[in-house]
């Protein structure tokens, strides 16, 4: 497989949940990629955002990716205003029913949050996240990416922003946009 920088995870849209959402590539192109290849790659996003490392498998990987697949409609359609899918908030919603209620433990004299003790509790934490976000004041903070095959969608709180942060949209936009002005000329 050859290895660009769609293949590389983002870490920067503003919240674990919209990190998964955007483990795929160009999304809604006609070229997407999917950034979690196999279950070793999920593996390393999770070790990376959730700060365990798990034991995972391919159904583990396929559980990953339906709830990824639904956060990210919710997530669009709360960025555009348009309805989410009910295949999208049924699912979402059969996450949130076998999700294993948050604990807290005393390290070091402090509470602190115990981590998710699998895949399924991981994932389940993440849909807790979007859908306290996307229930909250921060959903009217969610932008979709302007560009079309992108459509990634990050939390913008100073409302500015057009494309997503991974930086590779904004700088296809202005080439696509410099392409034009010298066609012109």
């Amino acid at each position: 497989m050859s290895y660009d920088a769609r293949h590389r995870f983002c870490f920067t849209t503003g919240a674990t949940w919209l990190n998964l959402a955007a483990t795929v590539a160009d999304g809604y192109g006609p070229d997407p990629v999917e950034r979690l290849w196999d279950a070793s790659r999920l593996a390393e996003w999770l070790e990376h955002e959730v700060g365990v490392t798990y034991p995972v498998d391919d159904d583990d990987l396929a559980h990953a990716r339906g709830v990824r697949d639904a956060l990210r409609n919710l997530a669009l359609s709360a960025a555009t205003g348009v309805a989410p899918s009910e295949a999208a908030v049924e699912a979402v919603n059969e996450v949130l029913a076998g999700c294993r209620p948050i604990q807290v433990s005393i390290v070091d004299g402090r509470v602190r949050l115990d981590p998710p003790s699998s895949v399924r509790h991981a994932m389940g934490r993440l849909a807790r996240e979007a859908v306290t976000m996307l229930s909250g004041d921060e959903a009217a903070k969610l932008t979709a990416c302007a560009e079309p095959v992108c459509r990634s969608v990050f939390l913008d709180p100073g409302g500015r922003r057009r494309w997503c942060p991974s930086g590779r949209c904004g700088v296809k936009a202005r080439v696509r946009a410099f392409r034009e002005r010298e066609k012109v000329r």
